[in-house]
C-alpha cells in the first residue's frame, strides 16, 4: 500500500476537517425527501388538506391553527395566486437551520414567481410552511442547487 507523504496527508486533514459532516451537524433527509416534499406541494395547490395533516408534525400543525387554520391558507393562496401552472424551480435550501424545499412556480393570477417552502425533518415530516412572493424570499444560510426536473 502506497504511503502517502506528510504534506499531502496534512493537506487532507486540513480538507477533512474544514468540511462540515452534514451541512453544520443536520442529520441525513430520508432518500425519498423530494418525492415526499414534491407530494406534499402538490398536496398544497391541491386543497388536500387531509393528506398534508397526516405528513405535519402536530406542532406544525397547531402553529397553522390546525385543519381549520391549514383549509384557510390553502384557500387564500387559492384566491389570490392560483393555480399552479409551472414549476419554475425546486432547491433544498438552508435557513434558521432547517433544511427546506423551496418550489417557485409560475399561477394563473399571481402576476410573478411564487414561493412555497417546506421544512422537512430527518423523518420526513413537515415541520414548516412559508410561501409568498419569490422576489421577496426570505434570507437563508446556504443556497441548494437547483433540481433537475424530470
Amino acid at each position: 500500500m502506497p504511503r502517502l507523504s506528510r504534506s499531502l496527508f496534512v493537506a487532507l486533514a486540513v480538507a477533512c476537517a474544514s468540511m462540515p459532516a452534514v451541512a453544520s451537524g443536520q442529520t441525513a433527509l430520508p432518500a425519498d425527501s423530494l418525492e415526499r416534499a414534491r407530494a406534499a406541494a402538490l398536496f398544497f395547490y391541491a386543497g388536500e388538506a387531509d393528506s398534508l395533516i397526516v405528513r405535519m408534525t402536530p406542532a406544525t400543525l397547531a402553529a397553522v391553527g390546525g385543519k381549520a387554520g391549514l383549509i384557510e391558507g390553502i384557500s387564500t393562496v387559492g384566491l389570490r395566486a392560483g393555480e399552479e401552472v409551472s414549476v419554475v424551480e425546486e432547491r433544498w435550501n438552508m435557513r434558521n437551520g432547517q433544511r427546506q424545499y423551496w418550489r417557485r412556480s409560475r399561477m394563473s393570477i399571481f402576476p410573478a414567481d411564487f414561493l412555497l417552502r417546506l421544512n422537512i425533518d430527518a423523518a420526513g415530516n413537515i415541520t414548516g410552511i412559508g410561501m409568498g412572493p419569490a422576489d421577496n424570499a426570505p434570507p437563508i444560510e446556504s443556497e441548494g442547487p437547483v433540481i433537475p426536473k424530470p
